[in-house]
């Protein structure tokens, strides 16, 4: 099954030491080109819910990760 792209949630931290922030999660489909460093990410990578390193992010981020994974399983 595939999801349509689109809204997938939004989350509400405030336990980043960088202050307050609410990502926004969007379902997407790659349509090619290469993942890329910025001064937000280093070293891209795509992973499967099964795949997910531990420790991957924090500050709150990692709730964000988790819903999605679990929301792939399903």
């Amino acid at each position: 099954m595939h999801e349509e792209a689109g809204l997938s949630g939004v989350y509400s931290f405030a336990d980043d030491p960088r202050g307050n922030s609410i990502p926004i999660v969007y379902r997407c489909r790659v349509a090619g080109g290469e993942a890329g460093e910025s001064a937000e990410g280093t070293s891209p990578a795509f992973f499967s819910p099964g795949e997910i390193p531990a420790g991957l992010a924090g500050g709150g981020h990692d709730q964000a990760i988790r819903a999605w994974a679990e929301s792939r399983a399903s």
